[in-house]
């Protein structure tokens, strides 16, 4: 080997080493769920270090296995994240270890889900997980306070929903505790309006408040929503643009507003 070769060689490995170092650690609560494992999968595909805190192991193997930097992952078993299964020693160590913690935590939709316990299932993790910086994945029927006034009808369907359907009583006090914390972390509140399913993301648009309170106004796939919350990972000036808000995303129709 000549001293060309050495010295490309040397280069490189620099260059891998300011690359991994440069790239923030990302631990995925939800992991498995529909969009967890896109936003596990494109963090991958972005050579981000990322850890998980799942039930099963095999299926979050089963979700990344065609991913050829799956040997950046790191993966914990946990049958939940409540202080039995998980030690406030364990969390730290997590907590820790990690940059930045994203929250795609959702209660499955069956009567068990709904209706069962841990009914605060969202709003606990973000307490005991809330550190540095934080993204919660809700939906845009949880409001913020600069949201527009709600009518009548729609301030009574979701006086019903925040009683009958315990979930989005949930997802609302989850985002409300992060408003509180607006002076001790960073944090940023992602409200994809009506979520669909497509194989890859697609351009999207970012409203600071829901067009339709009811019914969305509109669709986005899982995927994409997934690339929004890495691009606030990866890119510094969305973060800033977006920290202590809470952005409505929809596709990108027509008519824009905020469109990348």
């Amino acid at each position: 080997m000549n001293w060309i070769s050495i010295l490309i060689l040397f280069s490189t490995t620099i260059i891998a080493l300011a690359q991994d170092t440069a790239m923030p650690s990302v631990l995925v609560l939800g992991a498995t769920g529909a969009t967890g494992k896109q936003v596990v999968r494109q963090l991958l595909d972005s050579h981000h270090k990322v850890s998980v805190i799942v039930r099963s192991k095999e299926r979050m193997l089963a979700a990344i296995e065609d991913n050829p930097n799956k040997n950046m992952l790191s993966i914990t078993e946990a049958a939940s994240l409540q202080p039995d299964d998980l030690t406030d020693a364990q969390l730290q160590q997590h907590v820790q270890a990690a940059d930045i913690v994203v929250s795609c935590l959702g209660h499955t939709l069956d009567a068990k889900g709904i209706w069962g316990h841990p009914r605060r299932l969202v709003t606990d993790a973000v307490k005991r997980f809330a550190d540095k910086k934080f993204i919660l994945m809700v939906s845009d029927g949880v409001a913020h306070p600069n949201d527009n006034p709600r009518a009548w009808y729609e301030r009574a369907l979701l006086f019903v929903l925040r009683h009958v359907i315990p979930p989005h009583a949930d997802n609302e006090e989850a985002a409300a505790y992060l408003l509180d914390q607006a002076e001790k972390l960073e944090w940023i509140v992602v409200r994809p309006t009506v979520l669909i399913e497509t194989d890859a993301p697609t351009p999207y648009t970012i409203y600071d408040k829901p067009l339709d309170m009811l019914f969305g106004g509109g669709e986005v796939s899982r995927s994409t929503v997934a690339k929004f919350m890495v691009d606030l990972i990866t890119d510094e000036s969305l973060w800033s643009k977006y920290k202590h808000q809470m952005p409505v995303l929809h596709n990108t129709k027509t008519e824009q507003k905020d469109e990348l």
